[in-house]
């Protein structure tokens, strides 16, 4: 999977994008207004796909486990063949703060079966 850094303001929509049965990688990096880096360093996150909003978490992936790893500003979330072992479709993402107890980010991910670029 290539690595794709994505700048976005919390407030906006960011939809992200899973291979069917693949192993692949999704980084998060954090910065400030003034584009400095903001450290995650001694946080803890996890990252929830749902098939319904607010709905039981499909896949869950945390930093307890290291299938997210912080390092300073940045985190990285490990996607397994296993994991990945979904139907395709339409499904929610929640990016979740454990340290401060809130969502930090939320969207669409789009589970596929092929290499299709639903930004495309």
């Amino acid at each position: 999977m290539a690595k794709q850094i994505v700048r976005f303001d919390p407030s906006k929509v960011l939809d992200i994008q899973i291979r069917v049965q693949r192993d692949g990688e999704a980084f998060f990096r954090f910065y400030d207004v003034n584009g400095d880096p903001i450290s995650q360093t001694g946080k803890s996150y996890k990252l929830f796909i749902r098939r319904q909003a607010g709905g039981a978490a499909v896949i869950t992936l945390q930093t307890t486990d290291s299938s997210i790893i912080i390092t300073d500003n940045e985190l990285k979330a490990l996607m397994t063949v296993e994991l990945s072992n979904i139907s395709p479709g339409r499904y929610f993402y929640e990016l979740y703060d454990v340290t401060l107890k809130k969502t930090y980010l939320t969207g669409i991910c789009y589970i596929v079966n092929d290499s299709f670029n639903v930004s495309e």
